[in-house]
């Protein structure tokens, strides 16, 4: 488990998913922070289901340009599949949207308002993969 005064970030063993807790707004070097301690820390082939959970009130406050840039250029560098983003007000769902597109990961992400249905969605989609890789070997 890594912890940062603004973050938290683990594997949680029991539902198979990276999970990170922001604890407040996330500047330029924390975000870096996260994204470096990420892929320093886990394996990209079995770490590739994310849950970030930005539900504390004050990790709702929205980025600052440096760490928009920041966000773009380190995102890129996770290979994760699919992310599950836990907790987010309005106007930093509309923002995350757009960072995640700008990365190309936009059709991987999805808002969720409770911890179980955005697990509920990860294992399905998990499931979803599994299935596609059965599909190739069998060919």
């Amino acid at each position: 488990m890594i912890e940062k005064t603004k973050f938290k970030l683990w594997y949680d063993e029991e539902n198979g998913v990276m999970r990170t807790v922001i604890f407040e707004t996330l500047d330029a070097e924390a975000s870096s922070s996260l994204f470096d301690s990420i892929k320093d820390n886990f394996e990209p082939e079995q770490h590739r289901y994310f849950l970030a959970d930005l539900s504390t009130e004050e990790a709702q406050t929205l980025h600052d340009k440096e760490t928009r840039r920041t966000l773009r250029k380190k995102m890129p560098q996770v290979n994760w599949g699919k992310i599950a983003i836990l907790g987010a007000n309005p106007g930093l769902r509309m923002l995350t949207k757009i960072v995640m597109t700008a990365v190309g990961k936009a059709r991987d992400a999805k808002f969720f308002d409770k911890e179980e249905e955005a697990l509920a969605w990860l294992k399905a989609e998990k499931e979803k993969e599994k299935e596609k890789e059965k599909e190739k070997e069998s060919k």
